[in-house]
């Protein structure tokens, strides 16, 4: 999450397609926080997940 850090954007949202279990994997193991399934978006239903960077006071 490195990438989180250097662009300073503190809050990341990746959308994955429920049937890509590695991507889930990653986004498991990155620590982000599932926010469940939902097609609000694209049209089709994703699995959201959500990380966000602690506040670096700066």
């Amino acid at each position: 999450m490195s990438v989180v850090y250097a662009t300073r954007r503190l809050d990341v949202r990746p959308d994955v397609r429920p049937d890509n279990e590695p991507s889930i994997a990653v986004c498991r193991r990155l620590g982000m926080a599932p926010l469940g399934r939902t097609s609000r978006w694209y049209g089709v239903e994703v699995e959201a997940f959500r990380f966000a960077a602690p506040d670096r006071g700066e």
